[in-house]
């Protein structure tokens, strides 16, 4: 498997090109040409001893800049083709969002593979493009009864805006939750089905929406049981 740094370091090269220069880019995301040219020719850093890589933050600003979807720079695009005719493989990742007090977020890489069907995929997930789906699993219960602690969500990383009601993996305060969004009269609405008074709504105003940090829509979810 490949490492981080390297994985990073590859998508970074594919985001200069796309946005035609480093300093282009580098103006896109906020951040030092410097501080982009010495990542891009790995020179050492003085502090540590070792060459300069992409922390976690620039990861997002890179990704932003050029509207791609969250966590993007730190996948694998060199997607296997060898998958049999009418099957699809999804990437599995051992990370959880949470419907409770929160995941902190930071890469982990994914830990299997699921083939799927084609046509299931098509019909179910909206998307035949398994670059798109991520797997990952539920933790807490602020979305019970519609989500279960444990639960496996199928994650359209494409989706990073706000597309319709219904739910989402969001990032809030550095923490992954899986909630509900509901779109009324310009505000959206960040909801847990759970309906104890424990879990409060939050809202979001038309003018703070930008604010909001959408990973990716739910299309699926199905209790581990249920998908072995």
């Amino acid at each position: 498997m490949k490492q981080i740094n390297d994985i990073r370091l590859n998508n970074l090269r594919a985001l200069i090109n796309e946005a035609g220069t480093q300093e282009k880019l580098a103006t896109a995301a906020g951040i030092s040409p410097i501080y982009l040219n010495q990542i891009i020719k790995q020179r050492i850093d003085n502090a540590t001893g070792k060459s300069r890589n992409i922390g976690n933050s620039t990861a997002r600003k890179l990704e932003s800049a050029m509207n791609k979807p969250f966590g993007w720079l730190d996948q694998d695009h060199s997607y296997d083709e060898s998958v049999k005719d009418g099957y699809i493989e999804l990437e599995y990742y051992d990370i959880r969002s949470s419907a409770g007090p929160g995941s902190v977020v930071d890469y982990v890489p994914a830990i299997s593979k699921m083939l799927v069907l084609e046509d299931w995929a098509r019909e179910y997930l909206k998307t035949i493009e398994p670059k798109n789906i991520r797997i990952i699993n539920n933790k807490g219960v602020s979305m019970y009864p519609t989500i279960n602690d444990g639960d496996l969500l199928f994650v359209d990383i494409s989706c990073n805006r706000y597309d319709g009601d219904g739910i989402y993996v969001i990032l809030d305060d550095e923490e992954l939750k899986t909630k509900r969004l509901i779109k009324e009269d310009g505000i959206i609405r960040i909801i847990s089905d759970n309906p104890s008074p424990a879990y409060k709504e939050k809202t979001v105003s038309a003018k703070n929406q930008h604010t909001l940090m959408i990973c990716g829509k739910v299309r699926r979810y199905f209790a581990l049981k249920d998908a072995t």
